[in-house]
């Protein structure tokens, strides 16, 4: 009886400590569409040594949140309010303070994205610039100040023109990328088939588009997200209209890209319509992914470490319809895939030798997943 008492003791302490502290892989914020029935972002806990994904309610109320980023430390999370205000022609960029042990997520304030729809942003490496990409043709910055609030945005509007394809009417900024010198600035256009290249000074937060930079693809290939090699000499683009990713050299000194070929996101065999979405890259550095809205899959291409050539290897389905966006751990064990349309998240363990996803567990139901977000370690101190 003593025993089974101590037993029951243990495990209700052990259920008591799990409740109020994140398993050993931290917090996963996910961002939805509003269409769905969701209301804002919502928080889960990761579990690394199992590849358990816990649901752990809402987060923090806000529309439609299509986009996440947070500070290198995790004390803020910023996010992109993709639901235009037609007074202001707008989305809106809304700042977020995490706190530490419950990952709740505490309103500081909102502003106009500068833009209709805002579809991605990312936090310049000082901390104090928020850069934000507006799909209806601007790249605004707002300043940071020191507890996370934000100032009014300063706009930028890209070049002049469209592209054949019907959807690329104007120019589509999709994305903002930094260099490792917080100094240039990347922007797939999917309207204009271009990556704009922009001069950024981290130190008045400006921006200046330097046109002889930027970089041409193939007409209708529609660029939406980019990533970086490991080592910072390639930059990759998923094109979303052509299902491509295409590579590209980068020059470190003066910023140029040079475009040195594409490899397809497809099974040979596949037919029907299909859009590419998100694309990553493995811890690794090994193996580069990229997500297909259609055929509802991951394509999985090995990186070649000398020539940043790729290499596609498995196209791999997910389990669910219109995979947009997905984020590997930071320990390189698992991917985690939201399904828009059939509103699930999937995990997925990865294989070290090959980088190859397979399902490791039960998918998790949310509605409109469309973001996925680690929350970093909290800063020491905190």
């Amino acid at each position: 009886m003593v025993n089974r008492c101590l037993l029951l003791t243990l495990m209700i302490e052990f259920a008591a400590g799990f409740a109020g502290a994140a398993p050993q892989g931290g917090i996963v914020y996910v961002g939805t569409y509003a269409d769905g029935g969701s209301r804002g972002i919502y928080r889960f806990r990761f579990d690394d040594a199992t590849g358990r994904l816990y649901s752990d309610g809402l987060a923090a109320e806000t529309g439609s949140p299509s986009f996440l980023a947070s500070d290198a430390g995790g004390r803020f999370v910023f996010a992109v309010n993709e639901n235009d205000s037609l007074a202001l022609n707008s989305g809106g960029v809304t700042a977020f303070e995490a706190e530490p042990k419950s990952g709740g997520l505490r309103f500081i304030n909102q502003q106009p994205s500068g833009g209709s729809s805002p579809c991605h942003l990312t936090l310049d490496r000082t901390g104090r610039f928020l850069l934000v990409a507006n799909y209806g043709g601007s790249v605004s910055v707002l300043p940071v100040a020191k507890d996370g609030r934000l100032s009014p945005p300063v706009v930028h509007t890209g070049p002049k023109g469209r592209g054949p394809h019907p959807r690329q009417d104007r120019s589509h900024p999709h994305g903002v990328y930094l260099d490792r010198t917080n100094t240039r600035l990347l922007v797939p256009d999917l309207g204009l088939d271009r990556i704009l290249a922009y001069s950024f000074d981290p130190a008045r937060g400006s921006l200046k588009l330097a046109d002889s930079l930027s970089a041409a693809l193939a007409p209708q290939a529609g660029p939406r997200h980019l990533a970086w090699s490991s080592d910072g000499r390639h930059v990759y683009s998923v094109n979303e209209l052509d299902s491509t990713v295409t590579t590209f050299a980068w020059d470190p000194k003066n910023g140029r890209l040079s475009r040195r070929g594409s490899v397809s996101t497809l099974p040979d065999d596949s037919q029907g319509e299909n859009y590419t979405a998100e694309i990553a890259l493995h811890p690794s550095g090994r193996f580069l992914y990229a997500s297909n809205r259609g055929d509802d899959s991951i394509v999985v291409l090995a990186v070649d470490p000398s020539t940043g050539a790729l290499t596609r290897t498995a196209v791999v389905p997910v389990g669910g319809r219109k995979p947009r966006h997905f984020v590997i751990a930071p320990s390189g064990r698992w991917m985690l895939v939201a399904h828009q349309t059939s509103g699930t998240i999937a995990v997925l363990s990865l294989n070290p030798e090959t980088g190859r996803p397979q399902p490791a567990g039960d998918l998790v139901n949310i509605a409109s997943p469309v973001s996925l977000l680690f929350l970093p370690a909290p800063a020491s101190g905190r």
